[in-house]
């Protein structure tokens, strides 16, 4: 996996249940509320907008440094 690839366990269609920075009243207008995370032509579903978004890893964590053995001693 190279450092720009959407780690696997968070690739996918994700269901959007609870903002903090929206309301939750009306988050389903356009149907289920979602957000893709696939690093390719990514889309974001809630309250009555539709927009396609470019998602890319922004930080790679402690652990999973260690688990590819790139940790500093």
């Amino acid at each position: 996996m190279s450092n720009e690839e959407i780690p696997p366990e968070y690739r996918g269609w994700w269901r959007i249940t609870d903002t903090s920075q929206w309301v939750n009243d009306g988050l389903d207008d356009l149907g289920t509320a979602l957000i893709s995370l696939t690093g390719y032509e990514d889309s974001l579903r809630m309250h009555c907008l539709l927009a396609y978004v470019s998602c890319r890893l922004t930080k790679v964590t402690d652990q999973r440094r260690r688990d590819e053995g790139r940790a500093e001693a």
